[in-house]
């Protein structure tokens, strides 16, 4: 017998289970609650989702990325459109929460790719792409289509799950030719390229480093490093956002190679995309 053990007789009470209080029946009920809810979110995000994907069916739109040395067209980045009442950035997120995010993004992708021979000849397409999207195996079949003028576009807000088989995904659509950008650098994150090891064939500069960089001396410098880096590496470097004549102004002279916003074209039809935009003296 352990020292210290008692042995049970008729005067000795035996071990008892703690009784479950009013407070833990109470906090089960909550946590019933927050189920009950989170799945009736759930099922409403579903719902909405489904509607985007089989009512009127999400769309591509085009908008074009310029020469910042002579105006010609050097690009089109396919813009998704969305029936949906519900703010884009909103409707993915709620794609991803259910399991349809590829789902959703395919529909854009296919769209896009079905137009790339209406669009100028000289443009490659460039496409924004999640990891779930690029890494489901679903999309080689798509690239195949033109894999020499396409761009895909992975965001490097992009938190990286599984590197190596993203990497092996990248390798592979390179050695058909498809291309790939890192887009919104500059945005406070750094996850893609470090996590692959990656060395993009384009550099896109996060639009917030663009706005209002003709009055901001440190949006120059950063900017101005990232053109620097851009060239070391060999990559092209494109100028998101730009909205008004002085930021097209300091890009051309900081080094930006292409650029794209507003001032220069809004996104719209692939046959209409213009093949030059006239640039003022910079």
């Amino acid at each position: 017998m352990v020292v210290g053990d008692r042995p049970e007789g008729p005067g000795t009470a035996g071990p008892t289970e703690e009784q479950p209080s009013a407070e833990d029946g109470e906090e089960v009920l909550v946590d019933l609650r927050r189920l009950e809810l989170s799945a009736a979110r759930r099922g409403l995000a579903l719902d909405r989702v489904r509607r985007a994907l089989q009512g009127e069916p999400p769309h591509a739109a085009f908008q074009p990325i310029f020469d910042l040395s002579d105006g010609d067209l050097v690009g089109v980045e396919a813009v998704a459109r969305f029936a949906s009442r519900l703010m884009p950035e909103r409707l993915v997120a709620e794609a991803r929460s259910v399991g349809l995010l590829v789902d959703l993004e395919l529909v854009v992708l296919r769209d896009a790719v079905s137009q790339v021979h209406a669009l100028p000849e000289q443009a490659y397409l460039s496409l924004n792409v999640s990891a779930e999207t690029l890494t489901s195996g679903r999309l080689h079949g798509l690239v195949e289509e033109a894999p020499h003028r396409l761009v895909l576009e992975l965001s490097d807000r992009t938190r990286v799950r599984d590197a190596d088989r993203l990497a092996g995904t990248v390798h592979t659509l390179r050695r058909l030719g498809v291309r790939f950008a890192i887009d919104d650098v500059g945005s406070g994150t750094s996850n893609v390229a470090p996590a692959l090891g990656l060395v993009p064939d384009m550099i896109k500069l996060d639009a917030s480093l663009t706005r209002g960089i003709d009055h901001d001396p440190a949006r120059r410098s950063v900017v101005g490093a990232l053109v620097a880096f851009a060239s070391a590496v060999d990559a092209g470097f494109v100028a998101d956002g730009i909205e008004t004549p002085g930021e097209l102004s300091v890009m051309r002279r900081l080094g930006a190679d292409a650029g794209q916003g507003t001032l220069l074209g809004k996104p719209g039809r692939a046959g209409d995309v213009p093949r030059s935009v006239r640039l003022d003296p910079g």
